[in-house]
């Protein structure tokens, strides 16, 4: 498909192998037998101008980050918040600004009020300096979610119109800026069986 010169936005991978207490395969193995193959794979979307390489394990990845870091891998999704707390910020500290992530947005909130929605609003917002980061929830939100709770995120979300983060600049007389803006669902290219999931 790259080789008919297809232009892409990111290469993702579907990488389920952790749970809650981390991975469900030893690391170092994990690094010897698996490693090489997104490398092979991650250099190829490269040579084609596909700079972001997302993937896409639940639970808690900790162990495994820095592996898939290692070999191309630079974004991750979902980052759960969930009962180990995963955020993006302690792994930006350890591994710089070359690590991106996806998700990260602790959806219980949506089975409370709006002022819990204000504090994961403002959680978020310092997430979003960071630069590479795009809040959503993970999965499908809750049963217990408020509707009113959804759509006043949403609402606060637009009222801000996103988050504008200044850039270095490429050269001079030039600026340049990462926007985070919610625009809804473009388009859902889905595997197996989440068009149900979706449509659920």
């Amino acid at each position: 498909v790259l080789a008919t010169g297809a232009r892409f936005d990111f290469a993702h991978f579907w990488e389920d192998i952790c749970f809650k207490n981390g991975p469900l395969i030893n690391p170092a193995v994990f690094a010897a037998k698996v490693g090489p193959h997104y490398r092979r794979l991650t250099q190829l979307a490269r040579r084609h101008g596909l700079e972001i390489v997302s993937l896409d394990c639940d639970g808690c990845i900790d162990a495994l980050v820095p592996i898939w870091l290692a070999n191309g891998v630079n974004t991750m999704f979902p980052i759960e918040v969930g009962t180990w707390q995963a955020s993006l910020a302690p792994w930006r500290q350890r591994y710089g600004r070359e690590l991106r992530g996806v998700g990260g947005m602790d959806k219980t909130v949506f089975a409370h009020d709006r002022r819990a929605v204000n504090r994961e609003v403002e959680r978020l917002r310092r997430l979003v300096d960071l630069g590479g980061f795009i809040p959503c929830p993970d999965h499908r939100i809750a049963p217990d979610a408020k509707w009113d709770n959804v759509r006043y995120y949403c609402e606060r979300m637009e009222f801000h119109k996103g988050y504008v983060l200044p850039l270095e600049s490429p050269g001079k007389g030039q600026t340049t800026v990462s926007v985070l803006r919610p625009y809804g669902v473009w388009a859902v290219i889905a595997p197996w069986n989440f068009p149900m999931a979706l449509a659920t």
